[in-house]
């Protein structure tokens, strides 16, 4: 059973990254610390409520009239927005948009009604699929042929701008921080996927040729989990998210000496 002890033990190592990150691009301690102040009340008010400022206060060390202050001003995060991913995830997943082995279909998108209008409003009803489309054009994913649009790439990656990227890095975090804690809480019960595979002498000329490999591999996986997840939703009274993240990283910053 994970205990206080134990969190507070690995609190170096959780946070190295981010204050590697901040030391990079120039963020002083004081920032942190403040914005720090203001996580600790925000994540302390979702659990208990704002009805005890004393409580608050208790709960996060921080002195009641800078709860209070902090309360007035709440710091206004970059939601993480899933919805290109949903509307990939439904063309390769879901009946009339893909084959029965998940391939997507070329899809007319000329009109209201259309093909790929009708997609769009399957994720919701508040998207513009125009806008959409030319989210997936921009990233290329998709081209538009004679026959309608064809989906290029079933992985889209949000390199095209820093708010993006790290908001999908901080949904990342939370569902990667959350997975582990739940292993270390339940050692019998069956224990969320959690696996790294590690080699450390590769030669650097590899990388080319192990990123698109890895690119590729990564995409049969997501495909075949995409399908298996739409086999598996239903319309029913207790539902729940499954989230499975993957990631690759090459690192050139350390030289390791095969034993």
């Amino acid at each position: 059973m994970l205990t206080k002890a134990d969190t507070e033990k690995t609190l170096p190592q959780l946070l190295r990254p981010i204050v590697s990150l901040c030391i990079r691009f120039g963020i002083k301690l004081v920032d942190v610390e403040r914005i720090l102040k203001q996580l600790f009340v925000d994540e302390a008010e979702k659990q208990v409520g704002r009805d005890s400022i004393s409580k608050l206060s208790v709960i996060t060390g921080i002195q009641r009239p800078q709860v209070q202050k902090l309360l007035l001003s709440p710091i206004t995060e970059i939601k993480s927005s899933n919805l290109i991913m949903s509307v990939i995830d439904r063309w390769t997943s879901k009946k009339p948009f893909c084959t029965t082995n998940g391939k997507a279909k070329i899809l007319k998108h000329e009109g209201k009604r259309s093909e790929f209008a009708e997609l769009v409003r399957s994720v919701s009803k508040d998207l513009n699929p125009y806008t959409v489309m030319f989210e997936l054009e921009r990233s290329r994913l998709i081209t538009k042929t004679p026959k309608g649009i064809k989906l290029l790439s079933n992985s889209f990656i949000a390199n095209s701008s820093a708010e993006k990227g790290f908001s999908f890095l901080s949904s990342d975090l939370r569902d990667l921080v959350a997975s582990v804690v739940e292993n270390l809480d339940n050692p019998g019960a069956t224990p969320n996927h959690h696996l790294t595979t590690e080699y450390m002498s590769i030669p650097t000329e590899k990388e080319p040729e192990l990123k698109k490999l890895l690119l590729k591999e990564g995409e049969k996986i997501h495909s075949k989990l995409r399908r298996l997840f739409s086999r598996s939703e239903k319309n029913a009274k207790n539902r729940m998210r499954v989230a499975f993240c993957s990631f690759v990283r090459f690192d050139k910053g350390l030289v390791y000496e095969k034993n």
